[in-house]
């Protein structure tokens, strides 16, 4: 009992190690998105050879069901690696002792960045699992917002390649946007 007690104990030191190595939280924000981008894109997946999404009234200019998972495992690559960006300058802000104004920023930076990722996962769990395309279209005009606020706060922290990451993440939602209008404009009766 003694011998499973110290091994417990070890176990547990060495989690808490590894929960401050900056590699691993890092590794973990990165992945984030993609992993969450996956099991998302799996219950989207199934859900699109549903009836009720056949039956729907679609837009002509949607893209090919093919481009969606590669529109989207790209876009959840450079989610990530904004994630990492903010959290590896929030790090440097700490160990430097910046000034007062760019560690809040940063936060609010990080809190956006995290916003977003619920939100994009919440219009999967809206559009395909509830079928509630109006709550799915305001969800999605609250991403755009968030999107755009991260963009913004990203640059103004001067981080601007993570900025610049997210700008075809803002095209692709405007064009998911375009998409989800059209439907709730011309599918009112379904459910």
């Amino acid at each position: 009992a003694e011998y499973m007690g110290t091994r417990l104990l070890m176990a547990t030191e060495r989690l808490v190690e590894l929960l401050h190595d900056p590699r691993l939280v890092d590794a973990v924000v990165g992945l984030l998105p993609i992993v969450g981008g996956f099991v998302i894109g799996h219950f989207s997946s199934s859900a699109t050879k549903s009836p009720w999404y056949h039956a729907l009234e679609k837009p002509p200019w949607q893209p090919p069901s093919l481009a969606f998972p590669i529109a989207w495992s790209i876009l959840y690559l450079l989610i990530g690696f904004a994630g990492i960006c903010i959290l590896r300058a929030r790090r440097m802000a700490v160990c430097a002792l910046e000034d007062d104004k760019l560690m809040p920023a940063l936060n609010l930076t990080w809190y956006l960045w995290g916003l977003q990722l619920v939100t994009n996962f919440a219009w999967t769990v809206m559009f395909f699992m509830c079928r509630a395309i109006i709550v799915a279209l305001v969800d999605l005009l609250l991403l755009l917002l968030f999107v755009c606020a991260l963009v913004y706060m990203l640059y103004s922290t001067r981080l601007y390649w993570a900025a610049a990451a997210l700008v075809p993440y803002i095209a692709w939602l405007c064009l998911a946007f375009s998409l989800n209008a059209y439907i709730v404009a011309h599918n009112r009766s379904t459910k």
